[in-house]
């Protein structure tokens, strides 16, 4: 049975691809304007968010967050032309995104309808992926959140990145429709969820492109139920394809210690293979703050996380450079007032206030912080060897701020700015020694 779907559905790809697409702009090509930031999908022609704060992502975006193939979401490079569209089909305090349009003309009660649209979830800055990522047709697209009915869903939860997955299937339609719309119809407590290692983001985030919407004039698949016949492909990209590891066994050590007093700390390090599932952790001993990796499986870069209660946590990765064994102590900062702390991997692009991509792990570190201690204030400060660039300095400081409201929804008022023109001189802790002054950007808790 399962083979004679598979026939059928070919031969209804097939019929389906020479009709007319009933989408407007179905790759999301046409844009309105390339001044694109935050919740500004509004900037693609014909196409509507009906949810929250779709994105739109295109080479052409004058911000580095939201520009193809390297955004702040993820490096996906689109399934085709230049831009793709993203979503959240879950999130912990917001509501899902749904993303739609009008139909080029209706379609009517008992047409056939092939569909087709392509997913890819955004790995690097969310860390849930979900199921439940659908077409929905529909006369009143304003009350479809939650509405708990789909045409086409995907029912498989979708951890995998890098690639594009296609959802497609035929359906008769049970009515006449003037729309459709794309994302999550279910609450979360009927969406499944899993949780990735991957971001600091709590969400699940997915990229869509190449919408396609089509009659069709042939046999409808064989089927035991009144259920569109669904069928999930994997495209995988040719310019990202998975690369081969190689995997040695090795042996990694260190010791914990707090920045200011160099004592030991209890800490749990966390071993990580960057872009797999591939995680270890160990806690370090109360009394030498030390911890040990031994005879696992590590590819030449590896990551390790650093967390202990009350302290600001540490991710780094590194390269063990071919030997068997590595040694790497960590000295984390104490979470206490009128402590600054080195924001060590935040940058900017070269004489801008404009973050770099490489910034976002960092902050994300920072979001969650905030959040687990929802009284503290901060303040946020850019520093610079040159009074000319004070203002410089100051704008970045506002950067990181407008990044942690509207990436985080931390509260305006528990952040202020300023820029200095010398280093702190009390509770610096250790500073890193790869900046110059004039980059360093540190965040002071007040309170």
């Amino acid at each position: 049975m399962k083979n004679l779907l598979s026939f059928f559905l070919f031969l209804a790809l097939i019929s389906a691809s020479k009709a007319q697409n009933l989408v407007k702009n179905p790759s999301f090509e046409e844009l309105v304007s390339c001044d694109i930031y935050l919740d500004d999908f509004k900037k693609v022609k014909d196409w509507e968010g009906y949810s929250f704060t779709p994105d739109i992502f295109s080479t052409c975006s004058e911000s580095q967050f939201f520009k193809t193939p390297k955004n702040i979401f993820d490096t996906q490079m689109p399934a085709s032309g230049n831009n793709y569209a993203g979503i959240l089909t879950y999130h912990r305090d917001y509501p899902t995104e749904l993303i739609g349009q009008k139909l080029a003309k209706p379609i009517q009660k008992g047409d056939k309808i092939s569909v087709s649209f392509k997913v890819s979830r955004a790995v690097s800055h969310s860390n849930t992926a979900t199921n439940n990522i659908g077409l929905l047709f529909t006369n009143h697209p304003e009350k479809a959140l939650k509405s708990k009915k789909v045409h086409i869903n995907q029912t498989e939860i979708l951890t995998e990145g890098e690639v594009w997955h296609e959802v497609k299937g035929i359906i008769e339609a049970d009515s006449t429709y003037q729309y459709f719309l794309i994302g999550n119809f279910f609450s979360k407590e009927e969406t499944r969820r899993q949780k990735m290692n991957s971001g600091t983001f709590e969400a699940a985030y997915y990229f869509i492109d190449d919408v396609n919407i089509k009659t069709y004039t042939g046999e409808m698949p064989i089927s035991t139920t009144i259920k569109p016949i669904e069928e999930l492909k994997i495209i995988k990209n040719s310019s990202e394809e998975a690369k081969k590891i190689d995997m040695q066994k090795v042996a990694i050590a260190g010791k914990v210690f707090d920045a200011n007093t160099k004592e030991p700390l209890v800490a749990v390090v966390e071993f990580f293979v960057p872009e797999t599932t591939d995680k270890q952790q160990y806690e370090t001993d109360d009394i030498t703050g030390q911890y040990a990796f031994a005879g696992i499986f590590s590819p030449e870069k590896f990551g390790l996380r650093i967390t202990a209660r009350n302290y600001y946590p540490m991710l780094e990765i590194l390269d063990r450079q071919g030997q068997p064994r590595y040694s790497r102590d960590f000295y984390l900062m104490p979470l206490k007032t009128r402590q600054n702390i080195e924001l060590r991997h935040v940058s900017f692009v070269a004489n801008e206030d404009e973050l770099s991509p490489d910034s976002f792990e960092e902050l994300n570190r920072l979001i969650e912080v905030l959040r687990e201690h929802p009284t503290m204030r901060v303040e946020l400060a850019g520093y610079t060897d040159n009074e000319k660039d004070l203002k410089l300095a100051q704008k970045r400081a506002l950067s990181i701020k407008n990044y942690l409201i509207k990436f985080g929804q931390i509260n305006e008022k528990r952040m202020i700015t300023k820029s200095y023109f010398s280093l702190p001189e009390k509770n610096m802790g250790s500073l890193s020694g790869e900046k110059e002054k004039h980059e360093r950007v540190m965040f002071k808790i007040l309170n």
